[in-house]
Formats: structure tokens, sequence, C-alpha cells
């Protein structure tokens, strides 16, 4: 259940973040944040729905909540400077760069926990880390010139998306420790919530998420609620948003030994940037270099055994 969890997160956001280059391009016509609190909301509504679903209840626990908000903050600031990448560079690069956040948080979470909790960390990981920065730098070199005046810019969100995105992913799995009694007592882990309890951990997320993005649209941008293609993208973008989450959450809860927890998010990282490449390639033209993604590949892959 593992490999599935990973395999249908990494696609449910590969097209979330189609639908945020969506929404980007609709802005210029229309004059919206391409960040809707309809996405974020219509996520609160799968998570719903899926965890009805799956139990026939609604389970509610204040500790998970709170972390859920914590969360939610993580996220609204991360989509808030995601769009800001997209605009001022190429978004196939952009979104390759945020997601490769994903081979760092097992160096934060072996440093801080260790065996004992299930990470564990070699040289030959370090090694993939190492190719896997080689190959972004190679991407970014000789990028579309059309984006040159905005380059200092969009390397500031963008590397302020990836620090972003490193932290909430830790984040990720350090609430998974949280919900195992087995691990020895720590103080990184005050306290124990109940898995059966989580409901309100992803619902509080996409909430205050969307609360961020409204309170951010409104400062930003004169938008009315009349822009239909906005509306259009960001409820379906919130769906598979949602699922993606829904999912990612599953693949960190069933994480079970120190192979899946050391892949984790780099697998999920190969799917997410071999998608988003490629449907910037196909729909958007842009140019890939697919060499260099190779390399990031290659140095997932090795990291990964």
């Amino acid at each position: 259940m593992f490999l599935l969890y990973l395999a249908l997160a990494s696609i449910t956001t590969a097209i979330s973040n189609l639908f945020i280059r969506k929404s980007t391009d609709a802005r210029k016509e229309f004059g919206g944040d391409p960040f809707l609190p309809q996405r974020l909301l219509s996520s609160v509504a799968v998570i719903a729905l899926f965890s009805f679903v799956g139990t026939g209840k609604f389970s509610f626990d204040v500790k998970m909540s709170l972390l859920g908000i914590v969360s939610g903050i993580f996220l609204g600031t991360l989509m808030w400077a995601t769009g800001r990448s997209v605009n001022r560079g190429p978004s196939g690069l952009s979104f390759s760069i945020i997601n490769a956040a994903c081979v760092v948080p097992p160096i934060i979470m072996v440093s801080l926990f260790g065996i004992a909790y299930g990470f564990d960390y070699t040289i030959r990981n370090a090694f993939g880390a190492v190719l896997v920065v080689f190959g972004l730098l190679w991407m970014g070199y000789g990028q579309d010139t059309s984006f040159k005046n905005q380059y200092k810019k969009w390397l500031f969100w963008v590397l302020l998306s990836f620090t972003i995105h490193v932290l909430h992913l830790t984040f990720f799995q350090w609430r998974a420790l949280l919900m195992n009694e087995c691990y020895p007592s720590s103080p990184l882990l005050p306290f124990v919530c109940d898995p059966e309890k989580g409901d309100g951990f992803m619902i509080s997320m996409f909430l205050v998420a969307a609360l961020i993005q409204k309170l951010v649209s409104k400062a930003s941008f004169t938008f009315t609620f009349s822009d239909r293609p906005l509306w259009k993208f960001g409820v379906v973008g919130g769906l598979f948003n949602g699922i993606g989450g829904y999912f990612m959450i599953k693949a960190t809860e069933t994480a079970a030994t120190p192979i899946d927890k050391a892949t984790l998010f780099p697998l999920f990282c190969i799917g997410v940037i071999f998608l988003c490449n490629l449907w910037g390639n196909l729909l958007f033209k842009e140019k890939i270099k697919w060499i260099a993604s190779g390399v990031c590949f290659a140095g997932i892959f090795i990291s990964l055994f």
C-alpha cells in the first residue's frame, strides 16, 4: 500500500500543479489570484469525503487539529511563494526545484532522531543528493531568456519555496512519529496522537491555507468572483490537490521500515518532477533538458538503495 499511495500522490500532485499553471495564465487575462481559496476549500471537501467513506464517521482531536493549523501555515505560504515563482520563471523548472526539496527531510530526520526511530542515511544517499543538485543546476543553466530580466526575483521566490517545502515535508514525517507509541521517549516528541483521530489534521491544514490565500489575494489583487476560468481551475485543481494530500499523508503513515522512510519523499519527487516536465514540454512547449533531468532521477535512485 505504501508504494500505491506514493504513486497516486505523485500523479494527482502533478495534475494539481498543471492547474496552478493554468490559473496563472488565466490571471494574466482576468486579474485574479491564481491560488484561489476555492482550490483549498475544495480540497477540504475531498478530505472530508475520503475520511467519511473510509471510516463512516468523522473523528476530531485537538492536538491533531493544532498540528493541522501549523501545517496549513506552511502550505499556505508555500503556495503563495510558488505562485510568484511560476510567474517569474519557467513553471516546469520551478516545480522541479521546489519538489526536489523532497530529498532533504531524510537528512534532517536522521540528524534529529537516527536509526532508533527508523531513519538511516548513508554515503550513497549523500552522493545521490549531490547528483540531484548538479542536475538541477544543469537544468537551470541557459533557461528561457524571456525571464532574464526577472531572474533574481525568480531565484529568490523559488529558493524560498524550496525552503518552505523542506520544512513542510519534515513536519509531515515528524507528525508520523507522534502517531506511534513504540518509539523511545524524546523531548522532540512531547506527546502522542491517536492515528484514528487524524481527520482534523488535513481539514485544519487546508482551511488555514485557504484563509491565508484569501488574505493574500485581497492584499495583492483586485479580484471578482465572476472570473469563471479562475473558479474552474481553482476548484478542479483543489480536488486533485486534496486527493494528493490525502495519499501523501497515508504514505507517511504506512512508511514502516527505514527504506520506506528514506524513499518516501525522493520517490514522490521522481514522479512529480517527471510529470511536471512532461506537461511543461507537451502543453507549453517548454524546453526541458531531459539528460539533466535524468541525472536528477539517477541521483534520487542512487539515494534509495
